[in-house]
């Protein structure tokens, strides 16, 4: 060994020096992946990069800007050359001054005292630049370049199943630059499902082998197994590939081949999978729900029927010609208000379980509808009787406004067209404190759609909560404080339900001045005519008023002209007649609408709501 010029850190082999002498380009790297640099180059190759001198071309920076094929071919060279201490014969393409440049280059290891003076095996690399290229070839080289720093693994294999050429990214997959990868172990290195045998490889293996030049290219997505950086025999990860077979010719010998590629798609196998368990989650918590509901409806029927068995034994005990010596008469109205209490709480626990499971077969489309002729009028009034047994606010006034003119029978469900119904009303009810809550119902010009609308002088509901009003689960005031109780199912079902039907539904609601709910059905017409008419038309007639008014009450007070016939109104709970108690036949008051369409499909019910009186009757 011999030092080197003052100021160089490493010790070279003395005939080093006779390599100035010969014109093919020379220098000395190290590939360690801790610092790649150059060490050191002879003149021809100063020529080449067009240098002044060794130390200019030793201190360029080419190595903080790798592509990712780059840093794995280095990588690779280094345990090839200065740790396995091989020679490798490649031809690679350079970039001196930006102008590309194809030279068959060797690669073999050189001892040198490094830094530390310390033995060290470092690569010396000889290029022979090709001279005269014609343009077949410049493309042919450009073709490798950009298959040598392709991220897709790509090999050709012959037909027999030997390697004939792999890019970096395949060599380093399957084991270095010199690796005798064969196309049997490419496909063996799959992970098949349940294939304990091996015929499911085989069988790809043959199909493989027998592709001939125009055939379709074979297509597998499969999982493979690669060893994780640990290093460990057991530290294996799993990983995806899309795996393509597409039959060619061997450029060089003109011969049957095949190429192999292979691209990672794990991540987007991991979304699949990610969105699976979803999937399978949600269908588990429905199941949940529905097991759960089931479990609780049979005791919680048994509560009701026994408590209203009580309330009868109570009632008939307290009137005339009955056993009034049973209770005394003010332990019989104590006993009465506490049955009536436990009826109550388990009749609206029964209907947010029917809640429940309605929400859930309607997800997944197993809610049957039985439809035939409804009267809406009469729908509507069976439900304003019931709903106004339960009104908790003396205060508010519950009025039937049905069609002036002779309405044509629904085409839907009447159990769902109740439920529609009495989650609408009994909103408009829970959230209304003073003023009214007023059902109307009309048949649209076309004759094919009716449209019931719901008006309330409620607390109206805020610009910022409309976006959530129909997702389950939700109210338009979620904090733990809120004022009003519910699950925010039952607009979720409202809205679910009238699209079954075929309608739609609107809103119109201002903070503090209340809310009008419409929704539209098809008649017996509508549904027999074929389609229902469309959205558009729809709701150009809910804009611009056509049919009776919202309200049938004027600005003034007094009462709209043709609108007092047919009118419905109940007493307020105050009012209620001895003896009476809530019906069975309802279902819980959830949730609460925005001011838009369902699924903002279409512009607003724009109806203003009628001015309220300056002494305080509005409500909300």
């Amino acid at each position: 060994m011999a030092s080197y010029p003052s100021g160089h850190v490493h010790r070279l082999p003395e005939d080093m020096g006779i390599l100035h002498e010969v014109d093919v380009p020379v220098w000395i790297a190290t590939y360690n992946p801790e610092k790649v640099e150059f060490l050191w180059c002879n003149q021809a190759n100063v020529k080449l990069w067009n240098k002044a001198d060794v130390e200019e071309f030793t201190s360029m920076d080419m190595f903080s800007n790798r592509s990712e094929a780059l840093i794995k071919m280095q990588n690779e060279l280094f345990d090839l050359v200065q740790v396995r201490k091989k020679v490798h014969y490649c031809r690679r393409t350079m970039y001196p001054n930006g102008k590309a440049v194809s030279a068959d280059c060797t690669f073999a290891p050189l001892q040198i005292i490094n830094r530390n003076g310390e033995e060290e095996t470092v690569a010396i690399i000889t290029a022979r630049p090709v001279q005269d290229m014609d343009a077949g070839t410049l493309e042919a080289n450009r073709s490798h370049e950009m298959l040598r720093h392709s991220p897709i693994l790509t090999a050709v294999f012959t037909t027999s199943g030997d390697l004939i050429q792999s890019n970096v990214t395949a060599s380093k997959f399957y084991g270095g630059l010199e690796s005798d990868v064969t196309l049997r172990q490419v496909i063996e290195s799959c992970n098949w499902q349940e294939d304990h045998t091996g015929e499911a490889s085989q069988s790809l293996l043959k199909q493989v082998q027998a592709l001939k030049l125009g055939d379709s290219t074979i297509r597998k997505e499969v999982e493979k197994l690669k060893q994780g950086s640990g290093g460990d025999a057991g530290d294996e990860v799993s990983i995806w590939h899309d795996m393509r077979f597409i039959p060619i010719l061997d450029p060089g010998t003109g011969v049957p081949a095949v190429l192999a590629m292979e691209i990672d798609i794990t991540e987007l196998e991991m979304h699949k999978l990610a969105q699976e368990q979803l999937i399978a989650a949600a269908n588990q918590q429905a199941q949940i729900f529905a097991a759960v509901s089931h479990e609780l409806r049979t005791p919680l029927n048994g509560i009701i029927g026994l408590t209203e068995h009580l309330l009868d034994e109570l009632e008939e005990s307290g009137s005339p010609g009955g056993s009034s010596e049973a209770l005394a008469a003010s332990s019989n109205r104590e006993s009465r208000k506490v049955l009536s209490t436990i009826l109550k709480s388990a009749q609206r626990l029964n209907l947010l379980i029917n809640d429940i499971l309605d929400s859930a077969s309607l997800k997944k489309g197993k809610l049957h509808l039985t439809m035939r002729a409804v009267d809406i009028n009469e729908a509507a009034e069976q439900v304003c009787q019931q709903l106004s047994m339960m009104k908790k606010n003396p205060g508010v006034e519950l009025e039937l406004v049905p069609s002036a003119e002779p309405l044509p029978d629904a085409y839907g469900d009447p159990t769902r067209i109740s439920q529609i119904l009495v989650n609408l009303v009994g909103n408009a009810l829970k959230f209304t404190h003073q003023g009214s809550v007023r059902v109307s119902t009309t048949c649209m010009p076309c004759g094919k759609l009716i449209r019931v609308t719901v008006t309330d002088t409620g607390i109206g509901i805020a610009p910022e909560d409309l976006s959530r009003v129909f997702l389950p689960f939700e109210q338009a005031d979620m904090s733990a404080e809120r004022n009003y109780e519910g699950t925010g199912l039952g607009l979720t079902l409202v809205g679910e339900l009238v699209e079954r039907h075929g309608g739609e539904v609107f809103i119109d609601s201002e903070p503090g001045q209340g809310t009008t709910i419409a929704f539209t059905l098809p008649t017996i017409a509508g549904s027999s005519g074929g389609e229902v008419d469309s959205a558009q038309s729809t709701t150009a007639s809910l804009v611009s008023g056509a049919g009776p008014a919202v309200s049938g009450t004027a600005a003034n007070g007094e009462e709209a002209p043709g609108k007092h016939d047919g009118r419905h109104s109940w007493p307020t709970s105050h009012e209620r007649p001895s003896g009476t108690r809530p019906s069975m036949g309802t279902r819980s008051p959830i949730g609460v609408f925005g001011q838009h369409r369902r699924q903002d499909r279409g512009p607003k019910l724009t109806s203003p709501l009628r001015a309220r009186e300056a002494d305080g009757n509005a409500g909300g």
